[in-house]
């Protein structure tokens, strides 16, 4: 008996040796895209931070908010640029979850500047007029 469970045992282990690398590449690639994946998220909030900080000061221009509002929002803005500046040199990385808090923040802040009648930017305003009219 011990010698038919000990050909099992044997084949067992050689196939599971077999398998570890695919399983450890299929790992690092999987890591790799969602490193890739998170990249995106952190640089499209960047972008957003940029976007609605020029909306604030636009509303501060035109008047549509205090500047002691615009101060007050500003900071939170800048309290989440620094957030995450301090995890993605810590951690390498921004967490879905902090990315998520992130963007309710902005979305807090939107909100308000819509409310407000704060016209959004939709990141063609510099984009020279097309030919004819055409798009």
């Amino acid at each position: 008996m011990i010698l038919t469970k000990q050909p099992f045992a044997l084949v067992a282990a050689v196939a599971i040796g077999l398998m570890m690398p695919g399983v450890a590449f299929a790992q690092q690639e999987g890591t790799q895209a969602q490193r890739a994946e998170n990249m995106q998220a952190a640089t499209a909030l960047h972008t957003r931070i940029d976007a609605t900080q020029a909306r604030i000061e636009n509303a501060r221009r035109t008047h549509k908010i205090a500047r002691a509002r615009a101060t007050a929002l500003n900071r939170q803005i800048a309290q989440t640029r620094q957030s995450m500046t301090r995890l993605g040199k810590q951690q390498g990385f921004v967490s879905a979850a902090e990315l998520a808090s992130y963007n309710r923040t902005l979305g807090t802040i939107e909100s308000e500047l819509d409310q407000r009648g704060v016209a959004r930017s939709y990141g063609k305003d510099m984009l020279p007029a097309a030919p004819n009219g055409r798009h």
